[in-house]
């Protein structure tokens, strides 16, 4: 199958093969799950020719992921929570996803509209603000690899994120953020998905209310796997790193409000988006 990619990992702690006799990037190295004695699948090494990629898809458990380019140049592109990428359709608790079967399909049916789409909210963005921007001062921001695919800052926090990467370039993948990936070239990879105390509350939050969803548990013994890590995962906490339990205890709330501000953002980012569709379709109806 040219059109997907070749993973190989597992949850194997003894497997000390080629395949990763690597270092961890010291940044990811707080790994939560690795307190676990069973913990879910989180590492692969990828490899796949040109045209060939992953999918849109969240990472799994609520983790935060790395992926390293050993060889080759893919094309990423990330769209930040709550903003379905177009093409995309996930249910409501995120276990069932619809997408094109392959990046190559994405890119050639849905790039452009998204491109058209963030277009749209950045304009919308700079009207609402263009009363208050002049009197606000402005400073320099480091050039990075990847970027937004709108210049406007105002609405960046709502704006997909596209990059291409080389071999010996490292990603970072936010907790909760669409991605897909296409080879531009042939290309291997090694990636990790990791539990770092910043994101704990978010993956302790899936676990608890999304235990059937746990991906990355097999055997015939899956579901009773999938049962037990909440506890399981709490208890090696309270063990080893107690001080995390109590901050995610007294941040819980604090939580709670930011997914509700998340998600009245959301909302009235698709009332704009709809009142400019609108608006496009009166205009084209007059001419």
């Amino acid at each position: 199958d040219a059109d997907a990619e070749r993973p190989h990992g597992g949850d194997d702690d003894d497997d000390d093969g080629p395949c990763f006799n690597y270092t961890v990037p010291h940044v990811f190295r707080d790994d939560l799950f690795s307190l676990l004695r069973r913990r879910p699948d989180w590492r692969w090494l990828i490899a796949g020719p040109a045209k060939s990629g992953s999918s849109f898809h969240i990472d799994p458990n609520g983790t935060s992921a790395w992926n390293a380019c050993l060889s080759g140049r893919k094309k990423w592109v990330l769209f930040p929570p709550r903003r379905t990428p177009p093409g995309v359709h996930a249910s409501a608790d995120g276990a069932e996803v619809a997408t094109p079967p392959t990046p190559f399909e994405w890119f050639l049916n849905f790039y452009d509209e998204a491109r058209r789409d963030d277009r749209a909210r950045a304009a919308s963005a700079s009207a609402s603000t263009s009363s208050t921007s002049s009197s606000r001062g402005t400073s320099n921001s480091d050039s990075t690899t990847c970027s937004s695919s709108s210049s406007s800052s105002s609405s960046s926090s709502s704006q997909f994120v596209e990059c291409v990467v080389e071999a010996g370039d490292v990603i970072f993948v936010p907790r909760g953020w669409w991605h897909c990936v296409m080879n531009l070239t042939e290309s291997v990879a090694v990636t990790q998905n990791f539990c770092s105390p910043t994101n704990l509350p978010a993956v302790l939050r899936y676990l608890d209310d999304h235990p059937q969803n746990i991906s990355g548990l097999d055997g015939p013994d899956a579901d009773a796997a999938r049962a037990a890590l909440p506890r399981d995962f709490r208890a090696a906490l309270a063990t080893h790193r107690p001080d995390l339990l109590v901050r995610c205890a007294a941040g819980g709330e604090e939580g709670e409000k930011e997914d509700s501000e998340q998600k009245a953002r959301s909302r009235e980012e698709q009332q704009q988006q709809q009142q400019q569709e609108e608006e496009q379709e009166e205009e084209e109806e007059k001419e």
